[in-house]
């Protein structure tokens, strides 16, 4: 499964595993608001 790493907070691995949705989007407010148009 591929990890899409946000150019907005440019996340790690360990950035993913932190969050829920860890196969796609970290914890920046872009990421969010990807997040919530899912």
């Amino acid at each position: 499964m591929a990890m899409i790493v946000c150019s907005e907070c440019d996340c790690t691995i360990e950035h993913f595993k932190a969050d829920k949705m860890a196969t796609l989007y970290g914890n920046c407010e872009a990421c969010k608001k990807k997040r919530a148009s899912r």
